[in-house]
């Protein structure tokens, strides 16, 4: 059984990406053009709306998230020396120095890839 497909009706439907891909690089270049001038006000707006979303995200989610002692958080439980460093701060820092280092270097991007999958 054949199942209806957009492209059935509209022959252009399959380069709807291609048709905003090109629609945004030509706004995007004739605001620089044309409209450079009013680029700082533009950016102060684009940066005052990424200000206001990140406070709308992380206040409900401070007010909101569940509220537990210290030393839950923060308590033996939660962080340990199995490596044998002698101090949990110790540990620690050597512990972000292995997972750091998987960003340097010309084969980050397979690093990465590695975790992702």
């Amino acid at each position: 059984m054949r199942t209806h497909s957009p492209l059935d009706d509209d022959p252009f439907a399959a380069d709807i990406h291609t048709q905003q891909t090109i629609a945004i690089a030509l706004f995007a270049a004739s605001f620089i053009t044309f409209l450079a001038k009013r680029l700082p006000m533009f950016e102060g707006i684009v940066l005052f709306a990424h200000l206001l979303g990140f406070f709308c995200v992380m206040i409900p989610l401070w007010v909101l998230a569940p509220k537990v002692p210290l030393s839950e958080v923060f308590g033996t439980p939660g962080f340990a020396d199995y490596g044998g460093w002698g101090s949990i701060g110790s540990a620690c820092i050597v512990g972000q120095l292995v997972a750091s280092s998987a960003f340097v270097g010309v084969d980050s991007a397979a690093h990465m890839a590695e975790e992702v999958c």
